[in-house]
């Protein structure tokens, strides 16, 4: 939804090119963002012209990029990436529940997709305590990213979305018990806990 608020939208001399996530994207764009309801901009009155663009094969090329797309287990439907780039890459997969019920991937198929990156961001919204009441919410134990990263051998694993009832210091908690687990089972892994502003440098300066 940070579209409409893209502001070189709105310059009739751009060219935008946008990279959809569904086949339906193009309907999708102007069905349920600019439809007069949920935004007060009708895709008619976008002075930019805005083209979508039509994936080669299962790999985006952005620039010098190369993107890849997983749809995730949560309701309703998500798409994690990889980015590889110069060398450095970075796996992104939020929205995701590991071992969901209602599974369109295993962990094995994640750490796969997400093997050697220099960085995997993922989903980390809950603790055992959350259960059993938010299973099924497609978001991940803690416990089950650690997995992940056991599997998957990033550079660094960086916990994120988390719960919004969650703490400052219960998130120092599971930070600290991660980086205990991860010294045992996944030696070499860097383990950071996301914080709003948090920047993270990548490959060489």
């Amino acid at each position: 939804m940070g579209l409409p608020f893209f502001a070189p939208l709105y310059d009739k001399s751009n060219r935008l090119l946008v990279y959809p996530l569904a086949n339906e994207a193009q309907e999708r764009f102007q069905r349920n963002i600019f439809d007069d309801i949920h935004f007060p901009v009708s895709v008619n009155d976008i002075p930019s012209k805005v083209e979508f663009a039509r994936p080669e094969g299962d790999v985006w090329r952005v620039g010098t990029a190369e993107v890849r797309r997983i749809q995730l287990n949560h309701p309703g439907g998500a798409q994690g990436f990889r980015i590889d780039d110069g060398g450095v890459s970075i796996a992104y997969l939020t929205d995701n529940e590991i071992g969901a019920a209602r599974t369109v991937l295993s962990i094995d198929d994640l750490a796969r997709f997400a093997d050697g990156v220099d960085l995997l961001i993922h989903d980390s919204q809950y603790i055992p305590t959350d259960m059993p009441h938010k299973r099924g919410f497609g978001h991940s134990l803690v416990e089950d990213v650690l997995k992940l990263g056991q599997f998957a051998k990033p550079g660094r694993l960086v916990l994120f979305h988390h719960d919004p009832d969650r703490t400052d210091d219960a998130l120092d908690q599971i930070g600290s018990r991660a980086r205990a687990w991860l010294a045992e089972n996944a030696k070499g892994i860097e383990l950071t806990v996301a914080n709003e502003g948090l920047s993270i440098q990548l490959g060489k300066p």
